[in-house]
């Protein structure tokens, strides 16, 4: 795990569009209590994700995690989410369907570890 997390933090820094995105949906999550801790969490870094992404990261590489892993993984799920919406609109086809396929393909989404299953289900969760 801690090599996987060493490798994609680089991938997991949002541009403001992606971030400010990512506060809404968390912010909709009212029923998630990760979505909840998590705004908590960048409240009180001062809205500094790279901040969050590298303490993760140096609990994850010393195996003393700082955060529990059920955190974690939901904050990356939210930013694999994010990243996932943002980018969808290049891969739409003539008939205005998404090539989910080629999408699953493309390098980033390779290295964010977003298969095809992943952004059918994030594209069908927005009716997209």
């Amino acid at each position: 795990m801690a090599k996987d997390i060493r490798n994609l933090t680089y991938y997991y820094n949002l541009n403001r569009e992606q971030y400010n995105l990512l506060l809404r949906i968390l912010s909709k999550n009212k029923d998630d209590i990760y979505a909840q801790q998590i705004l908590l969490v960048l409240y009180l870094l001062e809205h500094n994700l790279p901040r969050l992404l590298s303490l993760v990261k140096v609990g994850n590489l010393e195996n003393k995690y700082i955060f529990v892993k059920p955190f974690i993984n939901k904050l990356y799920s939210y930013i694999k989410e994010v990243i996932i919406l943002t980018n969808y609109k290049q891969y739409i086809r003539a008939d205005g369907t998404v090539n989910v396929s080629k999408m699953a393909r493309a390098q980033l989404l390779k290295d964010i570890k977003a298969d095809r299953f992943l952004i059918a289900r994030i594209l069908n969760k927005y009716k997209i």
